[in-house]
């Protein structure tokens, strides 16, 4: 009787395995079968021995025969389970990162490895330490079945691959962010740096943003018959200027980045003050000389501070907050007659000085002529950020790209924040929408809290840096659905939430900054010790040691010198806490785990008065 009961077992664990999949195939949506059908079959395998085993276990005395008979039905069962798992790894789910722990499948406990290198080795990174679990984000290493599917809502199909294309600290916040979401199995970063290379889910490719063509092409390959939903983000200014958004579209690639029309309102000053100027965006005074003794001639006529700027993209270093007009003078000269900033400081725009903070406030954008005439084009903003530019404690000495961010900016009211959307946010968009702007990406405006409201000052159209790195670790919206509705033009329709607290990010850099500085530097990390402020380390200007050797295709966990410096902006610490004195604390705890021949760093990111432009 025993072994009847045996084999009987079997259909009623076949039909048990059935209903089990049929039951979650309904309730997370057909496209789930193409992972559930290999499932099924493994789970049948081992099931079936469970009867099998159970009655050899009983049957001592029994025919030898029928004994050899129920061990065959045994050995089937573990032959149809092995070969489903081969089967499912070289039939496609392999290629896509898709592998099974051991032989038994567990369905909250899928692990998403790399694609593997051409002779099949598994090649293993481990994911890098330095952060705490964040709520709701699976810990790095673990991901269960909803990282194979989008939201049964979403209307998309995983797993996801996006592309990030950039190489500073904002495109590695923004690479992490993508990673994060539990739809992504993979980030290429195009070209992407030394922290990029080491993030989780992340691949570097060696690509110059400068060779658009190569770009293209590469992104075109990477997303080739990648799921509906994947796409690319363009991180830094020069792509955008170049026209890369537009070249990415022509390719069919799906991309975050607005076309270059919209583009020159940070690719030329000049273009935005007249943007600015003809759709009522409150702002700052300005005049635009292209000839420097006319520059000279009125700078005479004038009196009290001016700010300089450069009409072209110079890496935010092409503004000079001048003092007197001996000051503001030398910087006209610098720019337009020694040609310091090259052609970028051809052109300059002279600037009414504004006193008070400034805070920056990063944005989502989706308009399209389309989108504007069914009513959805929108313009969703972020918290407010308050970047500090100078380089040196006490707002002193000369400006740079940003010596450090806080978010959200203390002491920014809500009638600020509301004159902010009805002055300047809302002309923006009635202006993009007048224009015909085909406009899906991310805006800066950078602004000045005066005694007279909120003025802004510029507008860039990309994420900022370093605000971003401080901006997106408070964001608790899946970020990749984010840059989804800004593309597919439902952002209209998307609520974003935030994470409770504040965030602090100081940024250090190569001694000689914003200057000339020498590059070359072993970056070391005491990856133990920074652990334990919960902090993560954004790099900008670093990339990987390539003296590092791969042992037999696993790769080992990063040497403290696996980085070496390449840039001024070096990397940033981000750290969040309940209070901005908690978030300072662990970002500067962290940032004392990192050192570098040359590394300097403000100490007073986030304290009031920082940032105050009066300090000259």
């Amino acid at each position: 009787m025993i072994p009847l009961i045996g084999f009987a077992l079997l259909p009623v664990s076949a039909l048990y395995v059935a209903v089990l999949s049929r039951s979650l195939q309904s309730r997370l949506g057909p496209r789930v079968e193409c992972f559930l059908r290999p499932v099924r079959f493994q789970f049948f395998g081992v099931m079936a021995c469970a009867p099998t085993l159970i009655a050899l276990n009983f049957i001592r005395d029994f025919d030898p025969a029928v004994r050899v008979a129920i061990t065959g039905v045994g050995v089937l069962g573990f032959y149809i389970a092995l070969h489903d798992m081969v089967f499912a790894r070289l039939g496609g789910l392999y290629e896509k990162g898709l592998v099974w722990r051991g032989s038994c499948v567990f369905l909250e406990d899928i692990d998403l490895l790399e694609r593997p290198d051409p002779c099949w080795r598994r090649t293993r990174r481990k994911p890098p330490t330095g952060s705490r679990p964040t709520p709701g984000v699976p810990p790095p290493g673990t991901k269960n079945l909803s990282a194979l599917v989008s939201s049964p809502s979403s209307g998309y199909y995983g797993p996801m691959k996006t592309i990030v294309i950039g190489s500073g600290g904002r495109e590695h916040a923004i690479a992490w962010a993508l990673a994060s979401s539990p739809d992504v199995t993979e980030v290429v970063c195009i070209p992407g740096n030394g922290g990029t290379a080491q993030e989780y889910k992340c691949r570097n490719l060696s690509i110059p943003v400068s060779e658009t063509l190569r770009v293209v092409k590469a992104c075109a390959a990477e997303l080739s018959g990648a799921p509906e939903g994947s796409l690319a983000v363009i991180g830094p200014e020069d792509p955008l200027a170049a026209g890369m958004a537009d070249s990415l579209a022509a390719a069919g690639v799906p991309v975050v980045g607005p076309r270059l029309r919209a583009a020159r309102l940070e690719a030329s000053k000049d273009a935005a003050k007249d943007f600015m100027r003809n759709y009522g965006v409150a702002c700052a005074a300005s005049e635009t000389f292209t000839d420097p003794e006319e520059a000279v001639s009125w700078l005479e006529n004038g009196s009290g501070p001016i700010v300089v700027k450069a009409d072209g993209l110079a890496a935010g270093k092409g503004v000079v907050v001048a003092a007197d007009r001996e000051t503001a003078v030398r910087a006209v000269r610098d720019f337009m007659v020694d040609g310091s900033l090259g052609a970028a400081g051809r052109k300059v725009v002279l600037e009414e000085y504004l006193e008070g903070e400034e805070i920056s406030i990063l944005a989502a954008v989706s308009v399209t002529p389309e989108s504007a005439r069914a009513g959805r084009a929108a313009i969703l903003p972020f918290l407010p950020a308050r970047d500090h530019k100078r380089l040196l404690d006490g707002a002193k000495g000369p400006n740079t790209g940003g010596m450090g961010a806080v978010a959200p900016a203390p002491g920014v009211s809500e009638d600020a924040l509301e004159r902010f959307r009805s002055d300047i946010l809302e002309p923006t968009l009635r202006g993009f929408i007048a224009e015909g702007f085909d406009y899906r990406g991310f805006v800066f405006f950078g602004l000045m809290i005066t005694r007279d409201g909120p003025k802004l000052l510029e507008y860039n159209v990309r994420l900022g840096d370093p605000e971003t790195q401080a901006v997106l670790p408070l964001m608790e919206s899946d970020f990749l659905s984010l840059c989804r509705a800004i593309e597919d033009g439902s952002l209209s329709d998307f609520s974003l939430s935030w994470k409770k607290g504040f965030s602090c990010a100081p940024v250090a850099v190569s001694r000689g900054y914003p200057g000339s500085y020498e590059k070359g530097k072993s970056v070391a990390i005491n990856r133990a010790a920074l652990e334990e402020y919960g902090a993560r380390i954004f790099v900008a200007g670093a990339t990987q040691n390539q003296r590092r050797s791969l042992d037999d295709g696993i790769l080992p966990e990063p040497p403290e010198s696996s980085l070496v410096t390449t840039g001024g902006r070096v990397l940033c610490a981000s750290a969040t806490g309940a209070t901005l004195e908690e978030a300072r604390e662990r970002a500067y705890g962290a940032l004392g785990c990192v050192s570098f021949d040359g590394m300097l760093y403000r100490r007073d990111i986030g304290l009031p008065g920082a940032a105050v432009s009066a300090g000259f």
